[in-house]
C-alpha cells in the first residue's frame, strides 16, 4: 500500500513547527488498516514497542508491505 500524507493534514501542525514530521500514530494507523485489509479485523491489540527507521515528511511517499510468511 502507498500512500503520501498531505501537507494539510490535521495532525501535523504540532510536530514540528517549521520542519514538520508526520507523527508515528498517523502513519501506524495506516499500518493497522492494511493488516486489516489483509486479514480482518484485529480488535484490540497492544505494540508494546514500536521503531521507526527514519521520519516521514509532509508530502513524501511511503510504502507499507506486509510479508505472511510465517518464521
Amino acid at each position: 500500500m502507498e500512500f503520501v500524507i498531505a501537507p494539510d493534514h490535521p495532525a501535523l501542525p504540532g510536530h514540528f513547527p517549521g520542519r514538520p514530521i508526520v507523527p508515528g500514530v498517523v502513519i501506524l494507523d495506516l499500518v493497522l488498516a492494511a493488516i486489516e485489509s489483509a486479514h480482518g479485523p484485529l480488535g484490540p491489540l497492544r505494540l508494546p514497542q514500536v521503531k521507526f527507521v527514519q521520519p516521514l515528511l509532509p508530502g513524501q511517499g511511503a510504502r507499507i508491505t506486509l510479508d505472511t510468511a510465517t518464521p
